[in-house]
């Protein structure tokens, strides 16, 4: 997917712009594109041009003619690159007037401005707040932006999972090394056990399983040892884990549907951007599928911004009787009878229309203009304020382009976006097909047909909270020197976690008859491991954000941290997404991504080292007291 949507970065525009060229000079035929295309290396196009192929756009009915605004955007960056400001700002402004719903003019024009005056840096701002709006209302740009953003957070939790398991095996393989040593003879070396855990670690390699599967068995090996809040966030990434299927057909639903089938060729329809071949491509459709109310519907309006009255008519007369409340097929009929000069029956379709639909704006805009025709102006006027009380901004606009052109007199309903959100998420084989694929590349080693049985690794890891350790002899830690103690060894727990020698010190029991000598090589050793894992975590904090608090024992507040980390990272290299929307077309690099994802990480990394060095203080504090301590007892000596 990634190198077509290169290929089609890389020639689609040019040749598009010489088709639209062609049409537009058909169209003007004062308008001499030949001479602007004998030398591309000097194109240039004037503001009347421009205005022509604005007025022809608007002629045809056509929305958004992305392919030439690409082309706008592109020729508009080499512009900027020379100096040629306020000619980058035209063509960036036309790019945007030729299509509205395309969200790269809108970042475009704020980087036009901004070159243009340099004191305007909001304008990159407001022009990537405006992109994301548009985004909103371009279907292909929506549902990449939805595709992309859910594998940001798949992409995103499995890295946290990663960095957390690499951490336990890091802080807990000592202590599962500890209890091997309780299983084998007392004569084994601790070099070969050592061996033997690295051994039982690598299985799942052998076997060509996910890394990401391996995370989890890792984990799983390890879960005991953990603390209770470390098993409860563990417990956190297997419900993920069970969640992942659901989240790979949402991503698969959204990139297959919306670049395969006759779906395709009814967006482009809808957007206005559509040629020969979609039209092809409909009427073959639908001779195959005569009951596809949309399809039928969607050759009839190509047909009636063609100016093929009779055969637009015969196409909702289609959908009609298949659907008869089929009002968007009602009121572009009218508009078909009032193009024909069919105008008392155009009123009486557009009365239909608004019995089914009586919130219609384009109903009463078009009955409106119908009344108007027959010099009805009381009437007219009365459905137009109605239009108007309704969607003033819609009215207004096409208010502005009014024209006699039958393209620009009345508005033509197209298809809405939530019918084709509702497609999305049907599911199909093609769908299921590239689901398959995704789990495949993340989760090697469980087939897709066996997706959900990843429950059972998710009640293994609730089964084994139940466990109590300290019932069943497991090793742990000494919270103040970190030597691995069990109740199978002469190193017995005390409380709170502490081996007998540091419970003797610091608790006044246990072990009381440790000499003076040996009191201070106790101290010089919790010193020594309680200072290595401040530097620890100080230094992952500096590296990832989030990571000292896992290494401290902080894993909820860590974990959402190294989550927004990755993620915003994500955001900042892969701009343009994970996956790249081979409609866009222009692929300029937004300045306000980069202010906005890079302002955010440093807020990150500044969040994440204060807050960690408050955790610390306590440490600190206890660090001080040892050193005290320590000084006591050299005295003592």
């Amino acid at each position: 997917m990634i190198k077509i949507s290169g290929l089609i970065r890389r020639y689609s525009s040019l040749i598009i712009f010489i088709i639209v060229c062609i049409r537009v000079s058909a169209a003007s035929p004062s308008t001499s594109f030949d001479e602007l295309l004998a030398n591309k290396d000097r194109l240039s196009i004037n503001r009347e041009e421009l205005d022509k192929i604005y007025q022809y756009k608007l002629d045809h009915g056509i929305k958004n003619l992305s392919n030439f605004s690409a082309f706008l955007l592109r020729s508009s960056e080499k512009l900027i690159r020379q100096g040629k400001f306020e000619k980058a700002v035209e063509y960036s402004e036309y790019a945007q007037m030729l299509s509205p719903n395309y969200p790269p003019a809108y970042t475009n024009l704020g980087k036009a401005y901004w070159a243009q005056n340099r004191f305007f840096i909001f304008s990159m701002f407001v022009g990537w707040f405006k992109s994301l709006s548009a985004t909103f209302t371009n279907y292909n740009f929506s549902v990449f932006l939805f595709a992309n953003f859910l594998l940001f957070f798949l992409v995103a939790f499995l890295l946290v999972i990663a960095v957390f398991s690499i951490m336990s095996v890091c802080k807990y393989f000592k202590l599962l090394i500890h209890d091997m040593g309780h299983v084998f003879p007392s004569t084994f070396p601790l070099t070969l056990l050592v061996l033997w855990g690295i051994f039982i670690f690598s299985i799942p390699f052998f076997f060509h399983i996910s890394i990401f599967l391996i995370f989890f068995f890792w984990l799983l090996l390890l879960f005991i040892y953990h603390s209770r809040k470390e098993q409860q966030i563990i417990i956190i990434y297997a419900l993920f884990l069970l969640l992942s299927p659901f989240l790979i057909q949402l991503i698969s639903n959204s990139l297959v549907t919306s670049s395969t089938g006759v779906f395709h060729q009814l967006y482009q329809v809808n957007e206005g951007n559509w040629d020969g071949e979609t039209e092809e491509k409909l009427v073959k459709w639908t001779e195959n599928h005569p009951s596809d109310v949309d399809a039928v519907f969607s050759l009839g309006l190509i047909q009636k911004r063609k100016g093929e009255y009779a055969k637009a008519e015969k196409c909702y007369k289609k959908v009609l009787e298949v659907d008869s409340d089929y009002y968007r097929a009602l009121c572009n009929l009218a508009n078909v009878l009032l193009a024909t000069g069919k105008i008392d029956m155009a009123i009486e379709t557009c009365k239909r229309c608004l019995e089914i639909n009586q919130a219609s704006v384009e109903g009463y805009y078009n009955l409106s203009r119908a009344y108007l025709s027959k010099y009805m102006f009381s009437e007219g006027n009365e459905s137009f304020n109605r239009a108007k009380e309704l969607d003033a901004k819609r009215v207004d606009y096409y208010s502005k382009i009014y024209s006699e052109n039958a393209n620009r007199t009345v508005i033509d309903l197209a298809i809405p976006l939530s019918l084709f959100w509702e497609e999305t998420f049907k599911p199909a084989e093609e769908k299921k097909l590239f689901s398959s694929y995704i789990w495949e590349r993340l989760f090697k080693g469980i087939p897709f047909s066996y997706c959900y049985s990843v429950l059972f690794i998710f009640l293994v890891f609730v089964c084994l909270v139940f466990i109590n350790r300290n019932e069943f002899g497991f090793a742990v830690s000494c919270e103040y020197c970190g030597v691995a103690v069990c109740r199978r060894c002469r190193r017995l727990i005390y409380e709170n976690y502490l081996c007998k020698q540091c419970a003797g010190i610091f608790k006044g029991k246990g072990e009381h008859t440790t000499s003076v000598k040996g009191k201070e090589g106790k101290m010089i050793q919790i010193e020594k491991y309680q200072k290595r894992s401040v530097i620890i975590g100080k230094i992952l904090s500096m590296i990832l954000p989030g990571a000292g608090h896992l290494w401290s024992g902080h894993p909820f507040r860590g974990s959402v941290v190294l989550f927004f980390f990755f993620f915003i990272l994500l955001g900042l290299v892969y701009s343009s997404g994970i996956v790249v929307n081979p409609w866009q077309l222009s692929h300029t690099r937004s300045y306000g991504d980069i202010l906005i994802f890079g302002s955010l990480l440093f807020v990150l990394y500044f969040y994440s080292i204060s807050n960690f060095t408050n955790i610390t203080g306590r440490l600190y504090q206890f660090l001080s007291l040892i050193k005290v301590t320590r000084k006591e007892l050299q005295i003592k000596k």
